[in-house]
């Protein structure tokens, strides 16, 4: 271990070229209205924290903060950090918690707006998130968090699930417990959005400044993958002048994991362009072509999950994507899967997976089925996820009497 200083702060590295850092020592700053010190979320370290000395020191700095949080140094009372992984969030911790609905407001994100339904389809949407990542924080204790989302909208109830799934990680993870919470969300009232639920899941480490899955690794192995979609969504929806305009990725990032993270990050700019497909299209434009598969990748999952766009919006979708078809209607694939898990297929899901992948959605949900199996006996790593998304796309090209 090594205490290094840059930009002003200190913190302690894993070696000497002081790139793997594990968190910041900047004090904190006081918030009066609280009675709280609100300390910096720790940096996000390039590789995984691997040695133990390194891994010791980083949960204990966590503990004690709470997180980011901690009461003033006279009110930390001994114990705190062991007692949180069993015990029921405290009350101080939950309301901080506590999401802004206001924050999915696309004229507050500075995103396009248009006249239409689609701006209320995609906040709506953001809504139930936060809906459901409140009603767990601020509920968690008992089962009411429950009744609150099966009050939502059976289509939007996705959501609320995928924010629920962020709220379990965000409280594995402050209270250090291994993901308890997110895996009984899992095998309990999640068992039917899954997908969500790992999207979700990435929306904490993104949050928290961590890379997935540290820490915690529940559910299936191939769908925790999804959590890099989740993170790469949360990366383009809050740090938009980073990561969209600037088009910058996070140090470090593997290329398997890059292109997950991208599909995410693509699920977002159907968001910024407020489901628009000329926006769309020139926002792809200004990245790379080595990324825009990818990209486009996202844009089918959410413009068949989401919704949010006309039919004829749909077919200008396919004429933009052009030779990125394939990617557009595995994401739609993608998505199809998630909601026949559900047992909710909306409208706009049906009419998206007949445009931009020319099936049904059952039709489109059993190539993830049918790619999946031909990847073997417990599919787990980038790779595994890598060829699923090929082998879909593949048979999209089957059926449409084509090659990839």
């Amino acid at each position: 271990m090594r205490r290094c200083e840059r930009d002003g702060e200190s913190y302690l590295a894993r070696d000497a070229s002081c790139e793997s850092h594990l968190y910041s020592e900047q004090p904190g700053v006081w918030d009066e209205r609280n009675g709280l010190q609100r300390w910096p979320l720790f940096r996000p370290a390039p590789c995984e924290v691997g040695d133990a000395e390194g891994d010791a020191r980083w949960r204990r700095r966590l503990s004690d903060r709470v997180g980011g949080w901690a009461r003033r140094p006279e009110q930390v009372t001994k114990g705190v950090g062991k007692s949180m992984s069993v015990s029921p969030i405290p009350r101080a911790l939950a309301a901080v918690l506590r999401q802004d609905l206001d924050q999915v407001n696309l004229g507050r994100r500075r995103f396009r707006l248009r006249p239409g339904a689609a701006r209320h389809a995609l906040e709506s949407a953001g809504r139930s998130f936060v809906e459901g990542f409140n009603a767990l924080v601020t509920t968690s204790a008992d089962d009411r968090w429950v009744d609150t989302l099966d009050a939502i909208d059976p289509e939007l109830r996705g959501f609320a699930y995928e924010g629920a799934g962020m709220a379990c990680t965000v409280l594995d993870l402050l209270t250090l417990s291994s993901g308890r919470r997110l895996t009984e969300l899992l095998s309990g009232p999640a068992r039917a959005y899954p997908h969500m639920v790992q999207v979700g899941a990435g929306w904490a480490y993104a949050r928290l400044r961590l890379r997935p899955w540290w820490g915690i690794r529940p559910g299936d192995p191939l769908l925790r993958w999804l959590a890099w979609d989740g993170f790469g969504f949360h990366q383009g929806f809050f740090l938009a002048d980073r990561v969209v305009g600037a088009q910058r990725v996070e140090r470090g990032l593997a290329s398997g994991q890059r292109a997950i993270r991208d599909q995410g990050l693509g699920r977002s700019l159907w968001f910024h362009e407020c489901a628009d497909p000329d926006g769309v299209a020139l926002r792809i434009g200004e990245f790379s072509p080595a990324r825009r598969a990818d990209l486009w990748s996202g844009i089918g999952l959410a413009a068949t999950y989401a919704g949010a766009a006309e039919p004829d919006e749909l077919e200008r979708l396919v004429v933009l994507a052009g030779r990125h078809h394939a990617e557009l209607a595995q994401g739609c694939a993608f998505a199809c899967k998630a909601r026949h898990v559900s047992a909710v297929v909306p409208a706009h899901t049906e009419k998206a997976a007949a445009v931009l992948a020319g099936v049904t959605s059952g039709e489109a949900a059993a190539w993830t089925d049918q790619a999946q199996a031909g990847l073997g006996s417990g599919p787990h790593t980038a790779g595994h996820f890598h060829q699923w998304r090929v082998e879909i796309r593949r048979l999209w090209s089957h059926r449409q009497g084509g090659h990839v």
